[in-house]
């Protein structure tokens, strides 16, 4: 009993009152549950910004969409006002939230005097940050009308540009690569022409002596050929210069345009021909002038790998004559090189249509301009 007794007075220094236990447990509690608190606030905090940022980007996208489709239509009306119809079937703008995406599942661009160029689906699209660029996808293949009632189709995938402009509307840089292609005319069995790429290139001039409206332009057409080629099988062909006020020349189409500028002023500046038919390869550079009647002038060096077959091209046919001006072409030429070729570089004159190369008078350039 006296051992029992011990055993039960004892017993309760083994365990803690539930006073204390309580007491131990509560700053614990606490402590996670202002944790927890400080968690879910910073979680509320952050939803509530991605809401915020969400239903900002929403705002500035549309708000941008609606400029954009303003831009467009002014664009529009602008060319309706020099006679250019824009059509485009089932319009549709998209690109949420990053771009504003335009698609039209065909694309054709008319004039009054009845030229139409038409297309395949079309689809442009501007960064939502950087609107003033335009990147431009067009589906071949295309079919191409004259006012005079000729129609012709280019067989191509796709044509690819890049547009550039400042706030203003005015152009900073033009873009277009053409895949390879095939042109016939309607009705024909054979293409007319063909090649594997075509590239144009437009922007305003650098250097000091450009003014904002002088446009710097070239074209490169690679692989060429057609059945109406007699001096090659193919052509790489590549042309650029500085165009003097092309930026104030207006018009309907290419000529209109062209006409317009040579009225202005005609100069060219800085201008590079590359051309190679097969082994012949002719460099030319210079400046000029065409005149209001479509009259060449023109003054710069020609470089060739092969004199006698650039004679001939000037239309130079008789054999002696042919090798007086190879052989006279080394005595007063510069011997340079064209890639991997040797070549002899000459100066190159034309004076009202009339070409010189060095001493020797060797042709005459047409008008580059149709009368009227």
């Amino acid at each position: 009993m006296e051992e029992r007794a011990n055993a039960l007075s004892v017993e309760p220094h083994r365990y803690a009152s539930p006073s204390k236990m309580t007491a131990s447990r509560e700053p614990s509690g606490d402590t996670n549950g202002a944790a927890t608190g400080a968690i879910s606030r910073k979680l509320r905090i952050l939803v509530m910004v991605l809401i915020g940022l969400c239903v900002l980007v929403t705002a500035a996208w549309f708000a941008g969409a609606r400029l954009y489709t303003a831009a467009l239509d002014q664009g529009r009306s602008a060319l309706e006002r020099d006679a250019i119809t824009v059509a485009c079937t089932d319009e549709r703008l998209v690109g949420f939230p990053a771009r504003f995406e335009v698609r039209c599942a065909e694309l054709s661009v008319s004039q009054a005097n009845s030229s139409s160029l038409s297309g395949g689906a079309l689809t442009t699209v501007a960064p939502a940050w950087n609107p003033l660029l335009t990147i431009v996808e067009w589906a071949g293949p295309f079919a191409v009308r004259t006012d005079g009632g000729v129609v012709s189709d280019i067989e191509t995938d796709l044509l690819r540009a890049s547009v550039r402009v400042d706030t203003a509307g005015a152009l900073q840089r033009l873009s277009a690569v053409l895949q390879s292609f095939a042109v016939r005319m309607d009705g024909a069995p054979l293409a007319i022409a063909g090649g594997d790429g075509l590239e144009v290139h437009m922007r305003p001039a650098d250097g000091e002596a450009s003014d904002a409206a002088d446009i710097e332009a070239s074209a490169l057409v690679f692989g060429l050929s057609s059945p109406f080629l007699i001096a090659a099988e193919t052509v790489d062909f590549s042309i650029g210069a500085v165009l003097d006020d092309l930026a104030l020349a207006r018009g309907v189409d290419a000529l209109s345009i062209l006409t317009d500028w040579v009225s202005r002023s005609g100069r060219f500046e800085s201008a590079a021909l590359r051309l190679r038919l097969d082994d012949h390869a002719i460099n030319l550079d210079g400046m000029g002038q065409i005149d209001p009647s479509g009259v060449l002038d023109f003054t710069g060096t020609i470089a060739t790998n092969d004199v006698g077959a650039l004679v001939e091209l000037f239309g130079v046919t008789d054999a002696g004559t042919v090798a007086a001006i190879s052989a006279g072409a080394g005595l007063f030429g510069r011997q340079t090189t064209i890639g991997e070729d040797a070549a002899t570089e000459l100066p190159l004159t034309i004076e009202s249509g009339s070409i010189s190369v060095g001493p020797a008078r060797v042709g005459t350039l047409p008008p580059l301009l149709p009368p009227g």
